[in-house]
């Protein structure tokens, strides 16, 4: 950032300063939002540290302080016990909106992390979609009994639709962290539009963990599942695409589905799913890699087929090179 004469509101945020202050038996760092073009710290009225964080090393404990600007003092009595497997949001402590992220490099490919709940449960944390218009986020889970290179090659189904947009983390409560499978995970931001159908954005990154099935379903899973009611396949997202698209599909009850993809000939070139599914919602992703006898395919319209019990539909898509 380029300093200035005076501080300059920029509404935006941006990358913060943290400042390392250790002692005998603590440690304090504190957090600015950079609000101001101030390269440096300063005491300056409306100005000032955001929220200080220290770690209690007799306690074995970190603390929190919301700051003020008439109570920039890291030796405040005010401090707000951090326990373990906390997620704070500080724009949340402070009462602000949720940030611009869009200053932030290829933030949405990055933002999902993966941390562990004190019951020893996956918890996901994202932030807001830096590029898109979001209503709310949904988060889709795919299982494998081995680790995988390529997440995308599995199958995912809608696991958690939070209530709004400034909702930006999700417990499983399903997975005990520990041995057995390998879960992953990966968010979208969508964008409710009734009645037309609802927009997502590109997959977020994919997190994973190691660990078993804690139960069968839960009560999210289920009431879920009871809005399904009858099968559906949807446009894929985005259209035209190059080089890979997601489509997505529900069925309301266990069948064997098949999802693949033609020519305008009518020649099969790709089947994406020929197994029988549980009810639910389902994404897939379709590249060039995934056709029979792999060879690139040329731009042009191409058709994709979902069969499912007594059910049929097809959409056509197009790659655009």
């Amino acid at each position: 950032m380029n300093l200035q004469d005076g501080p300059l509101l920029i509404n935006e945020f941006a990358y913060g300063v943290y400042k390392f202050y250790i002692e005998q038996y603590s440690a304090y760092f504190y957090i600015d939002y950079r609000d101001a073009y101030y390269g440096y710290y300063t005491n300056c009225p409306g100005f000032c540290n955001d929220i200080f964080i220290k770690y209690e090393k007799n306690l074995d404990k970190f603390f929190y302080l919301p700051c003020d600007c008439d109570a920039n003092n890291p030796d405040d009595i005010n401090w707000q016990s951090i326990d373990n497997g906390d997620v704070l949001y500080y724009f949340k402590i402070q009462e602000q909106p949720a940030p611009n992220t869009s200053l932030f490099p290829n933030y949405w490919a990055n933002s999902l992390v993966l941390t562990q709940t004190s019951t020893n449960h996956p918890r996901l944390v994202w932030g807001p979609n830096p590029s898109f218009s979001t209503t709310n986020y949904k988060v889709y889970r795919a299982v494998s009994n081995t680790p995988v290179s390529d997440p995308s090659t599995l199958s995912y189904a809608l696991r958690y639709t939070s209530p709004n947009a400034s909702t930006f983390s999700f417990t499983d409560g399903d997975i005990l962290i520990g041995t057995g499978q390998y879960f992953y995970y990966y968010v979208t931001a969508c964008q409710v539009r009734t009645p037309k159908p609802v927009w997502e954005s590109e997959r977020s990154n994919y997190t994973s963990v190691h660990g078993g099935m804690y139960k069968k379903a839960n009560v999210e899973s289920k009431s879920e599942e009871a809005l399904i009611t009858d099968y559906k396949l949807t446009q894929n997202y985005p259209n035209p695409f190059n080089p890979s698209t997601i489509i997505s599909y529900q069925i309301p009850t266990k069948s064997f589905v098949t999802l693949k993809v033609y020519d305008v000939l009518g020649n099969e070139i790709a089947t994406l799913v020929n197994e029988e599914k549980a009810a639910g919602t389902y994404q897939v992703n379709f590249s060039n890699q995934q056709i029979t006898n792999y060879k690139p395919l040329a731009s042009g319209m191409y058709f994709y087929t979902l069969t499912a019990g007594k059910f049929t539909d097809t959409k056509k898509f197009i790659l655009l090179k």
